[in-house]
Order: structure tokens, then sequence, then C-alpha cells
């Protein structure tokens, strides 16, 4: 069975880090002698190259120094940051740099020539992030109400006030407006998706999903999407947005349901192991909930309990079978002894796989009782809604008149058969495409 809201069915940036104009390439070499050599100390940016050569000797003397190709004192490093905040910010850096360079210049050392070459470090990873902040700042259109505001707040109050205005009641306002029309949107698609179905128009419902998603990431828009696609035949898709629902933070229901259909699609697709594991995961969250809650989440314990039976007798595992299926029958019969109307076709449902497994058991007295029970059930819930349930009661005579047949009971199985034949003829008039296959095979 695969899960809907409720259990339905039968079961059945911009700027290059090397190589580009705000790298700074450093190459220094610490000689085992007591020499320091810093060479090629380079400082690149747009429209400007600083060469400082420099060479240090270390002795016992003292510190002998000498300055090769000192060419302009000051760094500054145009990156086409224009913005007069951030060129405030960037000066900063400049400053340190320039005035550390001034320093070894006086008083060459070990000490203030490391200090420099982080600075150098920092200068260039700023340069970096002011120079995306300026290209994001550039892309503001005269129509972005909030973004200009910022951008004048930045200019003028600077980039503390620029944020606390964004993460403000402004932007927060902007937000929830942005999410009504996302809202709004992914209904619209929605329902245009569901009056396509309606129309049998599944490739049409498909893209309206799609589109539906894009503007709705809840768990209900991409549970439902993830449905349609399961109905659809669409396995691989379906399995994959069932995947990708379990990656998210769900509540237990959710995830026991996500998993449920999940499971019923590897099964149907023969990844057995994956399907059990799907299903005792399941099942042991339903049990749970099912402890607070009976009411409530015991039909969805019994509803994984029988797919899960279904599985175990795929891979020929019968007792686990027999188990799952018995446990899933209480369960009903209790259920249906409050709301008959609601819990007895479920009740039906399992006693019919249960005579099947106790058939292929042969254990005939079993799957005997277990069939005429289902077929009374199936009888009863016809009189109210024969097109609904009157193919149920063809599908159990039939099964059961295979059952008589193969006990030599000739005379009851000729008769179960003959009735489930002109039930299938009536269902065939008004249906033929469904229903002439069975009428076939009776």
């Amino acid at each position: 069975m695969v899960d809907k809201k409720i259990d339905i069915g039968k079961d059945n940036s911009g700027i290059a880090n090397s190589g580009d104009n705000n790298t700074i390439q450093q190459t220094n070499h610490i000689n085992k002698k007591y020499f320091l050599k810093a060479s090629n100390l380079t400082i690149v940016g747009v429209g400007l190259l600083v060469v400082v050569g420099i060479t240090l000797s270390v002795s016992n003397s003292g510190i002998n120094r000498s300055f090769n190709n000192i060419s302009d004192s000051n760094i500054t490093v145009n990156n086409g940051i224009n913005d007069k905040t951030l060129q405030m910010i960037m000066s900063k850096y400049e400053q340190e740099v320039n005035n550390l360079k001034a320093q070894l210049e006086k008083a060459p050392s070990l000490e203030v020539y490391q200090e420099l070459y982080k600075a150098q470090k920092e200068l260039a990873k700023k340069t970096q992030e002011l120079a995306t902040l300026q290209q994001t700042i550039n892309t503001i259109k005269p129509s972005d109400t909030i973004l200009n505001q910022a951008k004048k707040i930045l200019d003028t109050k600077g980039t503390s006030q620029a944020i606390k205005y964004l993460q403000g009641e402004a932007v927060k306002q902007e937000k929830e407006q942005v999410d009504k029309a996302n809202k709004n949107l992914a209904k619209s698609y929605q329902l245009q998706a569901q009056l396509l179905i309606v129309e049998n128009r599944y490739d049409e419902a498909k893209e309206a999903y799609e589109k539906m998603t894009q503007y709705d990431r809840s768990f209900d828009a991409l549970f439902e999407y993830a449905l349609f696609l399961q109905n659809q035949n669409h396995f691989r898709e379906a399995i994959k947005g069932y995947e990708n629902l379990l990656d998210l933070k769900l509540s237990q229901e959710d995830r026991a349901r996500t998993l449920n259909n999940l499971a019923v699609l590897y099964s149907d697709q023969n990844q057995h192991q994956k399907a059990l594991k799907a299903y005792q995961e399941a099942l042991n969250i339903r049990r749970d909930l099912a402890k607070a809650n009976p009411s409530v989440y015991n039909p969805y314990v019994a509803n994984t309990l029988n797919n899960l039976a279904i599985l175990y007798k795929a891979q020929n595992q019968n007792q686990e079978a027999l188990n799952a299926y018995q446990e899933a029958l209480k369960l009903r019969r209790d259920l249906a002894k409050a709301n008959p109307s609601v819990y007895n076709p479920d009740v039906a449902d399992t006693l019919n796989n249960l005579a099947i497994l106790y058939k292929a058991q042969n254990q005939n007295q079993e799957a005997l009782n277990a069939y005429q029970e289902a077929l009374t059930l199936y009888r009863d819930l016809a009189q109210a809604n024969p097109s609904v349930y009157n193919p149920d009661v063809a599908m159990t005579l039939n099964n059961l008149a295979n059952l008589y047949s193969d006990q030599n009971q000739n005379k009851e199985a000729l008769q179960a058969y003959q009735e489930a034949l002109n039930i299938r003829r009536d269902l065939a008039q008004a249906n033929p495409s469904v229903y002439n296959p069975d009428v076939a095979m009776t």
C-alpha cells in the first residue's frame, strides 16, 4: 500500500584565487647560514606593480641591510573598488602594509618582515572580499528599494548599520511578501496539475508539479509530487524524490509515510533488502506513535505490516509473512469493530492475502476459511457500493473456485466460477478495456 496524506489503496563569485590581479606572490628562502633573503615580494593590483627587493644578512656583529630597487614607498590597490566606504576599509589594510614597509626600511628585522608578509596576505584577502562586494553593489537597480536603502546606510553610517538594517523589519516584511507570493504561485501550479490529471494530461501535470516544487519546498508539496511520479510509474524519479525527502528534518509521522512508499517502490524494483530495511524502520516508528495514540496510528501499523508480509512472501519467508499478516488482521479487526464501514475493506483484503499464503503452504482448510470470510465481507460492501466492491467479490470467488478445483470439489468450483464470470461480464459492459481481460481469465 502506498501512503498519501493518509494511507489509501490496496497492496498490490567572480574573483579567482590565483593568477589574477588580486594575488600576492611571495617567495622567501631562509638560509641555514643565518642569511635571510626576501626577494620578489610582490603586491599586484589592477594597474599596479610594486616590487621590493630586500636583502638582509644576520650576523653576530648586528644587522647589515641593503635595499635594492625600492620603487614607491606607499602601496595603493586599485581593484575596481569605487564605493567610498569600501575604499576606506581598504585603506586601513593598505596603511598597515605601508607602515610595516617603512619600519622595515628603517630597521630591518625578521619579526617585522614576518608581520609585513602577514599584512600583505590579509590585504590580498580583503581585496578579493571587497571586490566581490563591489560587484554586488554595482548590480543594484534603482527599483531595488531595500538594496538602495542599504547602500545609502553603508555610505553614511558604515557596514554595521547596513547589516543591522538588512536584518531588520523592512527585510523581514519583504521576505514575508515574497514567501506569500511564492506560496500562491505554488498553489496555482498545484491546482493546475490536479486539473490536468483529471483530464488525463499527465505529462503536462508533471510539468506543473515541477514548477510547484520550485516555489514550495515543503514536505507536503514534495511528497505529493513524489506520489504522483510513483502513480505514473516514473519509478526512478519517485525513488529519488522520496530519498531526498528523507534528508530533510521530518516529523516521525512524515518519515514513516515516506519510508513506507519508498519501500513499495524498492520492492517493485526487486531491491528487496532496501525495501525490507525501509519497511522495518517505518514499522518501528509507527508502533511508537501508536503507543501514544492507537486509534490514529494503528491503521498505519496494520498497513505496513500487510506490505511487509507481501515482501516476506515474495522472498519465501512464509513464517515471517504469516506472522505479519496475522498481526495486521488482528489490528484491522479491532479497528473494524469501532468503524466497520471504514475498516472492513482492510479486513477483507488481509483475509484474501492470508488465504493466498495458506494455499501456497497447502493449509487448505485455513485458506478456505479466510476466503469465505473475505467473500462475506466483500458481498456486504458491494451491496452498498457495487461499482467499487463487485470486482473484489469476483476476485475472491475466482480464488475460491481455484481452491475448490484443487481439492476436486468440482461442483463448488463451477458454481464460484460462474458467479465470478457473471459479475465480470456486467463490469465489462461498462468498462470493457479494464474487465474483459478478467472475463477471459475466469
